[in-house]
């Protein structure tokens, strides 16, 4: 597959409210790369990255076209057909081993499970990483062992345009032959770009070289041999050049959620201690609620009295429900966050990787174990409380937890979306984290508060969800007496997640703009 640049340009905008201008990192470069190695080098600050980058997609690019095979490419495509090795390892999940991290973006790029370990096999040896290392945790490794894994990651999706950024950075003697093997193997069937400060090992690995500086070309006499050759395309024209690996795999919604969950189980089990801390946490809450209940007695407030409960009772269902449903709405800004800081946001985001697919599997183990501290609350209120929901409905009380989980979902997606674009400073998450229970009906009926409170309380799903499920569970009721607060759920979720989804991918296709998405 051939790939033609013409008029490249991005630009980065100033950050907010710095006073700083504009910075043009790309201006106008065109550029044609077949099968084959090309060499590009440069000072620092001429581009090189900002180019590698857009080719792979993980940048938009704010004026110019690429074409592959003759077709205009966007950003989505070159994710498809493009793999870039960045300059420093910053983008791995450091509790997880070097084999576990290989197979988790294998699934994001469409590899199986048993592809990518048997890729990484193959090119750990041609690279001189060992068997022990290639199971060794990630943060156990050496520098340039690090970057061994780094490249094996891109050179395992066998790409139509692989992207090397650096790529001899940390290597020893043996293994930058090795790598010099690979990527002249490599551009037999592909197009293979190369970056280095290091002159030569860049002639060694390179068929032609090209000099950026300025974000342009600098040797120009480079496209006037191209001309004389005839290789330049004319714009737009489409080439008969079929390619094998032009077709990217796109990988099956079910096989990324599974990658996700595998990957934050093997993350958490390696903090046992936290793990243990939590449950002993939930414990002691429910613990302050039910010796509260205690020193009231068994006394029934009026404000209890339409649930037919006591107040222990009462806190404890609100407490279980609230902590499944308010899983959707502080896991998405949480774990997005985090994958921020690792630096693993941008690289997770470079793979064919589908935004629905990535906010369905983001939160996946969040859910899955809040589905178990659920078991944990039931359990406890059977058998250590003596809790009685024999006049539970639970189907009712079912339909109003998915149309509650949805509704706490799309805020959570919302709120996930001020963190790609500003990093620090949430409102929504501000908001959910200290109103929502305060104000919701979770740990007091909503009825002791003050009318202009009450007014506010009103405008919170959160309040119809507690509602609805506590007259579900304790009084048994049926749709028909819980009709009013299921349709505002539903007219919550109807106009929530659509909204959320369109949100997030804007956020993420801003931050692509600003070149912001790695930041933190």
């Amino acid at each position: 597959m051939k790939f033609e640049v013409r008029g490249l340009v991005k630009v980065f905008p100033a950050p907010v409210f710095s006073g700083g201008a504009a910075l043009r990192a790309l201006g106008g470069l065109d550029l044609e790369a077949g099968p084959g190695v090309l060499g590009i080098e440069g000072p620092n600050g001429s581009g090189k990255t900002t180019l590698f980058k857009t080719l792979a997609g993980i940048l938009e690019a704010d004026g110019g076209v690429i074409f592959a095979a003759g077709e205009t490419a966007g950003a989505e495509r070159l994710r498809e057909v493009s793999a870039y090795c960045p300059p420093n390892p910053r983008s791995f999940y450091f509790r997880l081993s070097a084999a576990e991290n290989l197979r988790f973006f294998g699934a994001l790029a469409g590899l199986s499970a048993g592809r990518s370990l048997e890729r990484a096999r193959l090119l750990s040896a041609k690279l001189g990483l060992s068997p022990a290392d290639l199971e060794r945790r990630f943060d156990r490794l050496s520098e340039g062992n690090m970057q061994k894994v780094s490249l094996i990651r891109s050179f395992s999706r066998r790409p139509a345009l692989l992207l090397l950024d650096e790529p001899f950075r940390g290597l020893d003697a043996d293994s930058q032959r090795g790598l010099m093997e690979l990527i002249k193997e490599t551009g037999r069937d592909s197009a293979v770009l190369i970056s280095s400060h290091a002159p030569e090992l860049l002639r060694a690995a390179a068929d032609r070289i090209i000099t950026l500086e300025g974000g342009k070309i600098k040797n120009r006499d480079f496209e006037e041999r191209l001309k004389a050759k005839g290789l330049r395309l004319k714009g737009g024209s489409r080439i008969n050049t079929f390619h094998p690996l032009a077709f990217s795999l796109q990988p099956l919604a079910f096989a990324v959620i599974a990658a996700f969950i595998r990957r934050d189980f093997l993350t958490e089990k390696s903090y046992r201690l936290s793990f243990a801390l939590g449950a002993l946490a939930t414990l002691a809450n429910l613990a302050v609620f039910y010796f509260i209940g205690k020193l009231f007695g068994g006394s029934m407030a009026p404000q209890l009295e339409p649930y037919g409960t006591d107040y222990f009772t009462y806190v404890f269902t609100a407490m279980a429900f609230f902590g499944y449903i308010g899983t959707g709405a502080g896991s998405y800004a949480g774990r997005l966050r985090l994958e921020q800081m690792q630096g693993t946001l941008e690289a997770a985001l470079s793979t064919p990787l589908k935004i629905s697919h990535f906010l369905a599997a983001m939160s996946a183990w969040n859910f899955l174990f809040a589905s178990f501290e659920l078991v944990v609350y039931a359990l406890a209120g059977l058998f250590i409380f003596k809790l009685d929901f024999s006049a539970a409905n639970w189907p009712a009380a079912f339909l109003i937890f998915v149309l509650s989980a949805a509704c706490f979902a799309a805020l959570g997606i919302i709120s996930s979306c001020f963190v790609v674009l500003f990093k620090r400073g949430n409102p929504v998450a501000w908001v959910l984290n200290n109103f929502e229970g305060l104000l919701g009906g979770v740990y007091f009926p909503v009825a002791v508060l003050p009318g202009w409170l009450l007014a506010v309380s009103n405008l919170l799903p959160v309040t119809y969800a507690v509602r609805a499920f506590q007259l579900a569970v304790h009084k048994g009721a049926g749709l028909s007496e819980l009709k009013g607060d299921i349709l505002v759920l539903f007219i919550f979720d109807l106009v929530l997640l659509p909204a959320s989804a369109w949100f997030f991918s804007l956020s993420v296709k801003r931050a692509r703009k600003a070149g912001s998405l790695g930041e933190y």
